[in-house]
């Protein structure tokens, strides 16, 4: 099935399994703009491949899914995570799954990382991949925008339901993070070298 965004990823997760995400969205807003925010860095915490509660989510990936590193070799020193293999048309995308985290990765032709997208896949309060200013999955939206005063708030689907909030760090590359509009809770977080995720996870 096609996967729309990281929200709808989200919240199908939770809800229940990666087939369940439908595409049927409306046209994608206007990107935000090119100025500097003050991103989330990486801090010295090691980081624990099994446990994505170490993972941190910074300027260059989120735990061990670094922009630019080689995918394959990646999930090759992964445990606890499984890889999805419904049908998906993309061949540039690959989905893993895992007792509290579900992750979208997006590659180039040589294999290595360009994207990354984490989301739970339990209800929100479960420790998982955070910036080193402590935002994750149980983080609201107002802890978010208060971490970072510069975040920018792009509504990705007109109705609003899962409002996309971006960072552009310092290198240039962008962390976004959804959030549920009903909850007020961070569903995910990626981190991409444009503006936000791919409409079309699998068009």
């Amino acid at each position: 099935m096609h996967r729309k965004f990281v929200a709808v990823f989200a919240a199908c997760l939770v809800a229940a399994s990666l087939s369940a995400c439908a595409s049927s969205h409306g046209p994608r807003s206007s990107a935000p703009s090119n100025a500097p925010s003050q991103a989330p860095t990486a801090t010295a915490t090691p980081i624990n491949a099994a446990d994505p509660a170490t993972w941190i989510v910074s300027e260059t990936g989120i735990g061990p899914f670094q922009l630019g590193a080689n995918l394959k070799k990646v999930t090759a020193d992964l445990t606890g995570l499984s890889a999805d293999t419904k049908n998906c048309p993309n061949p540039r995308a690959a989905f893993f799954t895992g007792t509290d985290v579900g992750i979208a990765v997006f590659f180039d032709s040589a294999g290595n990382i360009v994207g990354v997208d984490a989301s739970p896949t339990r209800p929100r309060g479960l420790a998982g991949p955070h910036t080193a200013l402590g935002i994750g999955y149980s983080s609201t939206a107002a802890e978010l925008t208060t971490a970072y005063p510069s975040i920018e708030r792009t509504d990705y689907y007109p109705d609003g339901s899962f409002p996309l909030y971006t960072v552009k760090t310092a290198s240039g590359s962008w962390i976004t993070f959804s959030v549920d509009a009903a909850t007020q809770a961070v569903g995910s977080i990626g981190v991409w070298p444009g503006t936000r995720p791919p409409y079309e996870y699998c068009g």
